[in-house]
């Protein structure tokens, strides 16, 4: 009795490592890598397959990527759906009650948070605020809280104090990390961009405003907008921006590290909200890590 007790209760937990591991099943293992590649319509392909059969139609890994996968593919063709890709969404989130596999794949779910938001300031911009309203009441419904839609389509932060300015380059860096470390704790807001919470781009774009720089409101904007560097170059108040590739950057953060150190990023993560990380060797951030660049002149 007492040994087929211990068996039941050590079997449970495998059966749970084992539900969400990758590395054990090379199926779900090679849709990640697709995913991490862009290679969205080999996922779609393959998630689409899997999930007809026995085996995969239940699996909430299988649910997320292909709707993700789909997402990724609307934004350039017709030929596919977002409403579909958030009725998957929705439909991976209620099999994932405990949240664990959102906590897991929390960087790729946030390419579609990210999009979205994106889509919402879009549309507004381009006068189109009925639509806008829309996909932010479809957005709220799939990720719950967020900030009001007033705050999301600002394409601006509204700083709370006047711009700093330091001649000296150094130092100025040296405030620039002093002042976001005071941030250190603020939640984590969708389309956050002042002290209530922050998005990744809205914490950049608020702490550099701060410093009388004005950079635009994405993170791939922000990218795309600034000179790059080599990472052995990175030093405080740089940037540092991840995604799946250069045309796909899903988060940036400061780099709060100076040079030739060990690299550390201060940003708005989506499980913790403003903290500092190490990215250097991380086996979650270092796969991810798409290049760096550099905001003040020296």
């Amino acid at each position: 009795m007492q040994l087929s007790m211990k068996l039941h209760f050590i079997f449970i937990p495998l059966l749970f490592l084992s539900s969400l591991s990758f590395s054990q099943n090379k199926n779900l293992d090679n849709i990640e890598m697709y995913y991490d590649q862009g290679n969205y319509k080999k996922v779609f392909k393959r998630s689409k397959k899997l999930l007809k059969t026995d085996e995969y139609k239940n699996s909430p890994t299988l649910i997320l990527f292909h709707g993700l996968a789909e997402y990724q593919l609307s934004k350039t063709s017709k030929k596919y759906s977002a409403n579909n890709a958030y009725d998957n969404y929705e439909k991976f989130a209620n099999k994932d009650l405990d949240g664990l596999f959102r906590l897991k794949f929390d960087i790729y779910i946030y390419d579609m948070q990210l999009g979205m938001v994106n889509d919402i300031r879009h549309l507004n911009n381009g006068g189109n605020e009925r639509k806008a309203l829309k996909t932010y009441d479809k957005f709220t419904s799939l990720f719950g809280e967020t900030i009001p839609f007033e705050e999301i389509t600002a394409n601006a932060p509204v700083l709370e104090e006047s711009p700093e300015s330091t001649i000296n380059k150094k130092g100025q860096r040296e405030d620039i990390i002093s002042y976001a470390k005071k941030h250190i704790g603020t939640p984590y807001l969708y389309g956050g961009n002042s002290k209530k919470g922050f998005d990744c781009s809205g914490f950049t774009q608020y702490v550099l405003g701060h410093h009388g720089y004005n950079l635009p409101r994405t993170a791939q904007s922000q990218g795309d907008n600034y000179a790059k560097i080599k990472s052995s170059e990175a030093t405080k108040g740089d940037l540092v921006l991840f995604g799946s590739s250069k045309k796909n950057i899903s988060h940036v953060g400061i780099i709060s590290s100076e040079k030739g150190e060990s690299i550390t990023m201060i940003h708005a993560s989506s499980s913790k909200g403003i903290m500092i990380s190490n990215i250097e060797n991380d086996v979650y951030w270092t796969p991810k890590i798409q290049y760096f660049v550099r905001i003040i002149k020296d």
